[in-house]
């Protein structure tokens, strides 16, 4: 018999999670972090490749047959309350004596397309590019005009290369940068934040 423990550092995590899950309206969960140790997720892993057991094929094809619809309905209605929140920060900020324009964006891609069509006090952008994109703000990119720059980690696992690629193509922008470098998600050089800075010391000093 295979006997996890869960070390005390996450006891109140745990309890904090079976609360939640089994208190909640309509059907209870329990995270399945807590129901396998390491052994158990390897073995479900080899179980998920094996030609018998077909519920995790179905569930990619599921995925890649709705992959536009689940991002419009998920990062649609997050940009749409997102993007006035943030125009209410830029107007407290810059009522302040000490702070001026112009004013630069560094942050979600979906959010920063908005804001950069919308929003004329954004002199210049720079994004992390992301391929789950919604299909109607690949359209408003066409009409993004200021210098934008974009970092393209080449192997990131969680980010279509090809369609941060094409988002990329889609910009308006006379002066746009892509900077690519080897890697996955969590392997962004230094060098890269650094250019970063410079790119926004050009273009908001």
């Amino acid at each position: 018999m295979l006997v996890h423990a869960i070390p005390s550092n996450v006891s109140y995590d745990f309890a904090a999670d079976v609360r939640a899950g089994l208190t909640r309206s309509g059907q209870k969960e329990l995270p399945s972090k807590y129901l396998y140790d390491e052994v158990g997720s390897a073995l479900f892993e080899v179980i998920c490749r094996l030609p018998q057991y077909g519920l995790t094929r179905a569930d990619e094809r599921l995925l890649r047959r709705h992959a536009d619809e689940i991002v419009d309905r998920l990062v649609i209605p997050l940009v749409e309350k997102a993007v006035p929140e943030w125009q209410a920060t830029l107007d407290a900020l810059l009522s302040l004596p000490e702070i001026d324009g112009p004013v630069g964006y560094a942050g979600m891609t979906a959010i920063g397309i908005r804001l950069a069509v919308v929003e004329p006090r954004i002199s210049a952008v720079n994004f992390f590019a992301q391929g789950f994109v919604p299909g109607a703000l690949r359209e408003e990119a066409r009409q993004v005009t200021i210098p934008l720059q974009v970092l393209l980690q080449w192997d990131d696992e969680g980010n279509d290369r090809q369609l941060a690629l094409d988002l990329f193509d889609a910009f308006g922008s006379r002066e746009k940068t892509l900077q690519a470098n080897m890697g996955g998600h969590t392997g962004v050089p230094q060098f890269a934040g650094e250019d970063a800075a410079r790119f926004f010391a050009r273009h908001l000093s």
